[in-house]
């Protein structure tokens, strides 16, 4: 059995936008812009919707130390790239399940190798409820006060690489 890639839902083709996301122990995203105007990435209407289907905020690396705070948009300058590292908030109903959410990352053990690589599981745990279930990064980007959304979705696998 191989692993599913992550599937990305892009933005329309003329907005010149490339995203990569890999979900690991993190969320790793890295954004081209290829086209020939400014874009920008609204952190505050993004979300990580865990294998329960409920939305989490998420939070850029660089405002860890602030998580509750509102997150300024980055900027992607025409013919550049950002790469961001995201982490999802804990929701108050969380059922305790999912692998990326911080109080629950215990639950497995996840590799950050290539896009597409599947969630490790501990040994003994191969039944585990989680296999086979879906997580994802809804993403919102603005140019010219128009938005689009790109949408990246992974299911959780016990198969390593080969």
């Amino acid at each position: 059995m191989r692993p599913l890639p992550v599937v990305i839902t892009p933005a329309e083709p003329s907005w010149g936008l490339d995203v990569a996301v890999e979900f690991s122990d993190r969320i790793r995203v890295t954004v081209v812009n290829q086209s020939t105007e400014p874009t920008q990435i609204l952190w505050d209407e993004c979300a990580y919707v865990d294998v329960d289907d409920q939305s989490h905020r998420v939070i850029t690396a660089e405002h860890a130390k602030h998580p509750l705070l509102p997150q300024p948009p980055s900027t992607i300058a025409p013919g550049s790239r950002l790469q961001a590292v995201l982490l999802p908030l804990p929701h108050p109903n969380d059922r305790g399940l999912d692998p990326l959410v911080p109080a629950k990352r215990e639950a497995l053990l996840l590799s950050p190798r290539y896009v597409g690589n599947p969630l490790f599981t501990p040994a003994g745990v191969r039944d585990n409820k989680l296999i086979g279930r879906e997580i994802g990064l809804f993403l919102v980007f603005e140019r010219s006060g128009v938005k689009k959304y790109v949408t990246a979705k992974y299911r959780i696998s016990a198969v390593g690489p080969e």
